[in-house]
C-alpha cells in the first residue's frame, strides 16, 4: 500500500507527540566528510568516511566515497596539506612583529636613546714604590 501524506500534517503528528526531528551525529560526521570531499582534501574526508563507517558499515555511497578518496590521495590530488587560515595567521604574525620593531628603531633614533656605561668606581690605589722613590 502506498500513500502520500501532505508535510502539515506529517509536521502535526509529530509535535502531537513532542517529537523533534534532528540530524542524527553520523549524518553529521557524513556531511563533513562530504564537504572535505568536494574541497578536494581527500585525507581528511577519509577520517570521516571511515569513521562513518565503523558506526555503520552499510552506510548509503560510503564505501564508495572510501575508495575514491584512496585514489585521489595515490593519485597526489590532496588538498588537506595547511590551510589558507593558518599561512594568513603567520603572514599577519610576521606583519605586526616587523611593525614593532620598525616603531622602536623610529623611536630610539628619534630621540636619540643612549646607553652610557658607568664606569666603576674603584678606591684609590696608594702609589707604587717607583712612584716614591722618584722624588727623593
Amino acid at each position: 500500500m502506498n500513500f502520500v501524506v501532505p508535510i502539515s500534517i506529517a509536521r502535526q503528528f509529530l509535535n502531537e507527540r513532542n517529537i523533534n526531528p534532528a540530524e542524527s551525529q553520523l549524518t553529521k560526521i557524513y556531511k563533513e566528510g562530504l564537504t572535505y570531499y568536494y574541497e578536494q582534501k581527500y585525507t581528511k574526508a577519509l577520517e570521516k568516511f571511515r569513521e562513518v563507517n565503523e558506526l555503520n558499515p552499510g552506510y548509503p555511497y560510503i564505501q564508495t566515497f572510501i575508495s575514491d578518496s584512496r585514489q585521489a590521495i595515490n593519485n597526489h590530488q590532496d588538498k588537506s596539506g595547511v590551510s589558507m587560515n593558518l599561512i594568513l595567521l603567520i603572514g599577519g604574525g610576521v606583519v605586526v612583529a616587523g611593525g614593532l620593531a620598525a616603531a622602536i628603531f623610529w623611536l630610539v633614533k628619534r630621540f636619540n636613546f643612549k646607553v652610557e656605561r658607568r664606569k666603576p668606581e674603584s678606591p684609590e690605589q696608594p702609589p707604587s714604590d717607583g712612584e716614591n722613590n722618584q722624588g727623593q
